[in-house]
């Protein structure tokens, strides 16, 4: 991508693979290099642990990373057999699985790919939470209508001969709606019960901590656990990745927006994201979807105590999810503010 600076041994690392006759692209990690010292590009960059350091790598065992289009090679037989770049919002990833349902027409077998966990550019992170949120939506918007209305059914149904394949891409596209999908739904099963009164089944709220919370400290230590495996050169060295954990839970209300809007929209746009002086300064338009949850949830929570429902556990799920919803805002507003007593301690106009 124009984004992002190559390194000098690029091309080596990325064409060495092609080596070997079957492989039909190669992918390198995504890392930002202005991760250092802004806000947003820091906690982007941490969230991308899980996928470029665990998963990619994992998915060369089955020969199926996927295409990332910030840095990656691919050969050119393969692109012309394709069709090329495919017509999608996230066309990397259209035009990868596109590749993978291919075999090479002259060895006769399937097409496979490798992710090398170099890390091979250093690229800029979107720098406001608007052209995160952009970033964000169109990752999900493009994933999720390839699921819907693209061909994922059929590419799934083409790599019947690669069952790791097609589990781990069921998982991968799973992740936007399901995210988005289990925002709604905690908001519509908080809201009819602060209503109605309303609950399936009826566990102990001992029961409920107890289980939650091994579950939770499991889900943690494994995360933890995997840190050593990060290939990111920008994140501060031994972190636990909390910022990465955190970012994805609070891009949840973005998710939801994808998820709905993807059902809704036939042809969605691609939205750019913007670079430099066209990044535009963020303003509390920005949050509109976290202030509309925000409202939302503060509603169910004013509802629990007006309808005299209050308990524990279900004043959980509204004080937590209204909690993740504010929080970009409050790091935002915390981010301008140390911005201007720097300016005012400076001197500078900027």
């Amino acid at each position: 991508d124009p984004d992002h600076v190559p390194l000098p041994e690029l091309t080596t690392r990325l064409t060495c693979y092609f080596n070997d006759p079957n492989v039909a692209y190669v992918s390198a990690p995504q890392a930002y290099g202005n991760a250092v010292d802004r806000t947003v590009p820091k906690l982007a960059e941490s969230q991308q642990f899980v996928f470029h350091s665990l998963i990619q790598s994992a998915a060369n065992s089955y020969g199926g990373p996927m295409l990332v289009g910030t840095n990656y090679a691919i050969r050119t037989a393969v692109f012309d057999q394709i069709g090329g770049a495919q017509p999608s919002i996230t066309e990397d990833l259209a035009t990868g699985l596109k590749a993978l349902t291919k075999r090479n027409p002259e060895t006769g077998k399937e097409w496979r790919a490798v992710y090398t966990p170099d890390v091979l550019a250093h690229g800029e992170g979107p720098v406001t939470w608007g052209d995160y949120f952009k970033r964000q939506n169109r990752w999900a918007t493009g994933a999720i209508r390839h699921v819907i209305a693209g061909p994922f059914i059929k590419q799934m149904a083409q790599m019947w001969r690669h069952p790791r394949r097609v589990l781990h891409y069921t998982l991968l596209m799973a992740f936007y709606p399901v995210m988005g999908l289990t925002w709604v739904l905690g908001a519509v099963n908080s809201g009819l019960f602060a209503w109605y009164g309303d609950s399936g089944t009826v566990v102990s709220p001992e029961h409920w901590i107890l289980f939650y919370t091994w579950t939770i400290a499991l889900q943690v230590y494994c995360f933890i656990a995997a840190r050593r495996y990060n290939v990111s050169p920008f994140e501060t060295t031994n972190s636990w990745g909390v910022f990465g954990m955190f970012m994805s839970v609070a891009a949840a209300p973005i998710y939801a927006a994808s998820m709905i809007k993807s059902f809704v929209t036939a042809n969605p746009t691609f939205d750019v994201t913007p670079k430099g002086k066209n990044s535009a300064n963020d303003s509390l338009f920005t949050f509109r979807h976290n202030v509309f949850w925000v409202a939302v949830y503060v509603g169910i929570i004013w509802l629990i105590f007006d309808r005299e429902r209050v308990a524990v556990e279900t004043l959980a799920w509204p004080v937590i999810a209204g909690l993740l919803a504010i929080a970009p805002i409050l790091i935002w507003l915390a981010s301008r503010f140390v911005h201007w007593t720097r300016r005012r301690r400076t001197g500078s106009p900027s």
